[in-house]
């Protein structure tokens, strides 16, 4: 549902997430959301309410709004208020013209759902819906001059008619990405991107793994039945591959091995006769000998036997 989403705004709903679990919240409500969106976009507030809006002001009168905490859930829902203003959001970006839904959209929705925490914080610092859409409409927020096209095409490149493979047409090392889930293809997408930003000629399983790591965090944690962040993933992977000050081309080739890895996650999809999903694509790098991503999922705590047992029982196979 966040392919139209900014790489900023999807930030700001995985900090909202961890806001919530942190809390001890039962769910993910709107002033989770306020704190993400914070944290993902630093600037944004400040412009609407000026410098007293800091991370660290909305912790403390947050935490004088909600009430006692209960026992950490891996899978957080979203609140009704929150759901709520993902729709105004998307309203909003329809209002302004946009074909993405970026972190001042997200503003906007929260500045719209009446009477909730968010919206009683930020019109007590300033934050006023006309005052904002123009200033969006006039100036648009730099998260969007920066991002707005990559994120458009990520939403073009993602609306395929979704079918099943035909496993029987299909050589294990050729299929198509057409056959993988929406979530998938976003990691793959992801995956080039990274590759692109360290300066490499091709994508390696390292450059899956975050990928996977940005689209799926969630579900990578549930399936090694972990609940933390994963800070020392990027310093791992960085340690091999450094940063160069000249990123490359996107469309680039993939190298031999994360064929390979490819083409043992669609194995794992033609045992469940299914689409190539998040799970599978695990299960690629775990299975694929001598692969470095396959060992930080293994240190992690994720195994090919336990990834595979988690998939199956969710696609009920």
């Amino acid at each position: 549902m966040f392919e139209r989403y900014t790489e900023n705004a999807r930030r700001a709903i995985f900090f909202a997430w961890e806001e919530a679990r942190a809390a001890g919240a039962a769910e993910i409500g709107t002033e989770h959301l306020l704190l993400g969106l914070g944290r993902a976009d630093q600037e944004l507030l400040a412009r609407i309410a000026g410098e007293s809006a800091t991370e660290e002001a909305f912790q403390e009168a947050i935490a004088k709004t909600t009430g006692e905490s209960v026992a950490a859930k891996k899978d957080l829902p979203l609140s009704k208020q929150c759901k709520r203003v993902l729709a105004f959001s998307a309203e909003e970006a329809e209002r302004l013209g946009s074909r993405v839904i970026g972190t001042g959209h997200l503003l906007l929705g929260l500045i719209r759902e009446k009477g909730s925490v968010a919206e009683r914080l930020l019109q007590s610092l300033g934050g006023d819906l006309e005052k904002v859409r123009k200033g969006m409409t006039v100036e648009p927020f730099e998260e969007h001059a920066k991002e707005g096209a990559e994120a458009a095409a990520i939403h073009s490149a993602y609306q395929h008619v979704r079918r099943l493979p035909d496993w029987n047409t299909q050589e294990l090392g050729k299929v198509g990405f057409e056959f993988y889930t929406e979530q998938a293809r976003r990691a793959i997408f992801y995956a080039r991107w990274e590759a692109s930003q360290r300066g490499m000629g091709k994508m390696e399983p390292e450059h899956l793994l975050l990928g996977l790591w940005r689209e799926a965090a969630w579900e990578i944690n549930e399936l090694a039945g972990r609940t933390d962040a994963w800070p020392e993933l990027r310093e791992r992977i960085a340690e091999r591959m450094p940063l160069t000050a000249v990123p490359t081309s996107a469309d680039m080739a993939l190298s031999d091995e994360l064929n390979e890895v490819l083409a043992l996650a669609a194995d794992e999809a033609k045992g469940m006769k299914s689409q190539v999903g998040v799970g599978h694509l695990i299960l690629g790098l775990l299975r694929r000998e001598d692969c470095f991503a396959g060992d930080l999922l293994r240190e992690r705590g994720a195994e090919a036997e336990a990834v595979r047992t988690a998939v199956r029982e969710e696609l009920g196979s």
